[in-house]
Formats: structure tokens, sequence, C-alpha cells
């Protein structure tokens, strides 16, 4: 067993590495990991989740972790996940602990035994090995062509491209409570619109409780960036500094507030900053971050986690999408889509299959469409 802990260990060290390797190589490794790994059933009813991509993803996660609260109501719910999209989901108490997705915890976590393991990743080769190493009578995930992660999970279902990316994790955590023998009544709608209303209530009354954020008395918000790997999805600068400039025609006391993590999203804000917006990028924290969404007249964003997460905490959103396709990856709730009309928009399946290297598509959105 030890030996067999150590080869995992070693191949998720690999897989940091190495991202895309053939199904030839994966399908019947993945059957051999499934094979060695221990039924051993937990004392304690203890649920792994494994989520560790975009926060997107992470919300819309959230209905299908309301499935699994209200099914499996004395679970206990340890969440594997990164430093990006962890804090957030434990803030939302539908997890009991949030760990770190590291070599050192998946080792930790392969000591301990749990009565249902599920993997929410659909394409991650190293969330579906990390799985195949856990103890525990039920484990589930998802199919992908080509690299046979199914044989690393008990159960599996196919991640269903023609329906959104929440529906298929909803299907994933009924199939996990079914598979260890309960029978859900609930449906997606229902589980959408209350886990709405606990986790933005939730999420904005706890944030008040630890820093209160001055307000202006009117102010909107422009969320331009996806990460340095998203500008494909990006709007050009141009048509931001346009929509701020028509804003103050029309709302000369309002202020515009800029949104956005790291480096690049720094950079897009400096031409904004010129025209008089105001740059909070990298500087705000989840809670002032709940609070600031939660009271802006309106939120202008592009298809980006933000986009999401605007969505959860405001009815009042324009979300721009261009390679995205609003039925499938669009914002869940609250929202105005504005969709490029070109012939080729939208091009993703995954999220990051960019079908260009020039996003004409963004480039094609006017200004007022999106000026509403």
């Amino acid at each position: 067993m030890l030996a067999k802990k150590i080869f995992g260990i070693s191949l998720l060290l690999v897989l940091s590495l190495v991202r895309d390797l053939s199904g030839f190589f994966w399908r019947p490794l993945m059957r051999f990991l499934w094979n060695f790994k221990s039924k051993r059933r937990s004392s304690h009813p203890r649920v792994l989740i494994l989520k560790i991509k975009s926060l997107s993803e992470a919300v819309c996660l959230l209905p299908a972790l309301h499935l699994l609260k209200s099914e499996l109501k004395d679970s206990n719910v340890t969440l594997l996940s990164t430093i990006k999209i962890g804090p957030f989901l434990a803030k939302t108490k539908l997890v009991d602990r949030v760990e770190n997705f590291t070599i050192g915890t998946i080792w930790q976590m392969m000591k301990a035994s749990f009565m249902l393991v599920l993997d929410f990743e659909p394409r991650s080769l190293r969330s579906a090995v990390a799985a195949s190493q856990m103890r525990t009578p039920v484990s589930v995930g998802f199919e992908s062509k080509g690299q046979g992660r199914h044989f690393a999970t008990d159960e599996s279902m196919e991640f269903d491209l023609t329906k959104h990316v929440a529906e298929n994790f909803w299907n994933l955590a009924l199939l996990a409570c079914e598979s260890c023998g309960h029978s859900p009544t609930r449906d997606f709608k229902k589980d959408l619109a209350e886990v709405r209303q606990e986790v933005r209530t939730l999420l904005y009354e706890n944030a008040l409780k630890v820093i209160e954020v001055k307000l202006p008395p009117q102010f909107f918000i422009f969320h331009m960036g996806c990460g340095e790997a998203g500008w494909p999805r990006q709007w050009p600068e141009e048509s931001w500094v346009a929509l701020a400039k028509r804003l103050k025609t029309q709302y000369p006391q309002s202020e515009i507030w800029l949104t956005g993590q790291g480096e690049h999203e720094e950079k897009l804000a400096e031409k904004l900053v010129a025209a008089g917006c105001v740059s909070w990028v990298s500087r705000l924290s989840y809670e002032e971050l709940f609070q600031v969404l939660t009271k802006a007249e309106k939120i202008y964003c592009i298809d980006s986690g933000m986009a999401h997460l605007a969505a959860l905490m405001n009815d009042k959103v324009v979300t721009l999408m261009g390679p995205g396709n609003p039925q499938t990856r669009g914002p869940l709730w609250g929202t105005s889509i504005v969709k490029s009309q070109i012939e080729c928009s939208p091009c993703l399946a995954w999220g990051h299959d960019y079908g260009c290297s020039d996003p004409v598509c963004m480039k094609s959105i006017e200004l007022e469409k999106v000026y509403v």
C-alpha cells in the first residue's frame, strides 16, 4: 500500500510538469490505479471534494454543494482546492474545511477514509489521479474522451457540453447521492434559486461583520479582464473608455470603480484611470468585494469569474460574451448578456479552446448594445 501511495504521489508530481499526454497512456494507467484503490469505509460521514480550477466554476459549483449538504445532512465536507477559489467557497459555509491542492495535503488525505469522494474537474488528470488514491467505498467523477478519467472512480458520467457547467456539476452531485443510497427529490432550478438567496445574504452579512466599506452614493463597476490567458474575451479599451464617458455624461455625480486581480488587469485599468475611473484592482478583500458588488448601481463585466460572482450578488449585471457560450458557461443569475453576433461566436467548448488569435467577436460588440 505504501508503494502504491508513493507511485500515486510521484505521478502527481509528473502531472504538475506534463499536462498533455495521449489517452493511449492514460486509459490503462487509470484502470491500474483504480484496481488498487482502497474500499475501506469511513467510520465518520466524511466527504471529499476535488475542485481546483477557476472562480467561475467555483460559483457554478454552489447548487451542487447545496444539494450535497441538503441530502447528506450529517456529513463533514472537505474541499481540496486552490488558493484562488478555496477561500471563496469556504465563506459560503457549504463546505466545512478547505485544504490547498498540494502534494503534501494529498498525501495526508490518502491516510484518511471517506464515505464519498467527488471529482468535479471535467478534464484535470491531476484531480483524477488524486481521486483514485483515496480510501473510499464510493467515488464519482466525469468522463472525458480520450483520457480514461472514468477509470479513476467507481461511478462516472459524461460531461455534457450542451448543458450548463452548473447543471453538469449538480447532476454529478445527484449521482453521488444516489450512489450513497439516497433518493433526492430536489431539482436543479430549485437549488439554483435557494442557494443564491442563502449564499448572497450570508456573504454580505458576514462581510459587514468584518469590515464596513464606505461607498459613494452612486457608483458603477467595470470588470475588464479575465487574467492574462483570457485576453481573447476582452472588450477593446477604447470601448470601455467610451462607455465610461457615456455614463459620466448621464450621471455626472457618480463614480466608476474598476475591479480585477493581478498585474495584467492592473495594466488594463491604466487607460480608464486616465479617463476618470477609480481603480480598485488587486486592492479589495473578499469581504470588501461582496459589499461593493451588492451595492453597485450596475456592473459591466466581460465573461469571467467576476461576472459569475457579480450575478450572484447583484441583479443589475451586464455581461459581454464573444468566445463563450451563454447557454453553457454564462452567469447563472441576475444578468443581461450582450452577445457577439458574428457567425463564429461562440467558439469555446471547455472555456479555454479559443478558435482564433484575434477576438473579432469582442470587437464587434457595439457600445449602444452595452449601454442599456
